[in-house]
């Protein structure tokens, strides 16, 4: 397989970043969840569950689980 222009310039910014692939899936649910986009905020949930399950990191996976039904409409924190 021929790599891209666009994947040489992807693992230079990894290399430059030391984000974990949890955090970065986390952010993007984050921001999907923010924008009110619950289908892809759906799918990245389902992504935070297979690194919660595979790193035993629940308590994560919790606070997703309350900000994608924060994110619900009709569910608005009162706070």
């Amino acid at each position: 397989m021929r790599r891209t222009d666009a994947a040489y310039a992807m693992e230079g910014d990894m290399s430059e970043r030391k984000c974990t692939l949890e955090e970065d899936v986390s952010a993007a649910f984050e921001r999907a969840c923010l924008e009110q986009d619950l289908a892809v905020a759906e799918h990245l949930l389902r992504a935070l569950e297979i690194i919660a399950q595979r790193d035993g990191n629940e308590n994560q996976l919790q606070q997703a689980m309350l900000l994608f039904a924060q994110s619900l409409p009709g569910c608005r924190n009162p706070s």
